[in-house]
């Protein structure tokens, strides 16, 4: 887990870590850097940094690979699970 400028999800949450999704060849101790992604702990909501390590609402997921879907869903139904929100 990395350390990263305060950034806000638009459900409120705020977050000042981020760390890599399980399974990538990504070292643990990577930072982000503008245009990566990243999902909200709260709300499962995923987001992108921007050029100024804020986040914004990633739109775009018609473009990842499926493999990358696939792996954001997983980490959105864990974080959905834990928080009891419905999937």
């Amino acid at each position: 887990m990395s350390a990263v400028a305060e950034h806000r999800c638009p459900c409120g949450y705020v977050a000042d870590c981020a760390d890599t999704a399980p399974g990538t060849s990504t070292p643990v101790d990577a930072k982000p850097s503008p245009g990566d992604l990243t999902v909200c702990i709260r709300c499962g909501r995923v987001l992108q940094f921007t050029e100024a390590m804020g986040v914004r609402p990633f739109e775009a997921m018609g473009q990842l690979a499926e493999s990358e879907r696939a792996a954001i869903r997983r980490v959105q139904a864990a974080i959905h699970s834990m928080r009891g929100i419905p999937s």
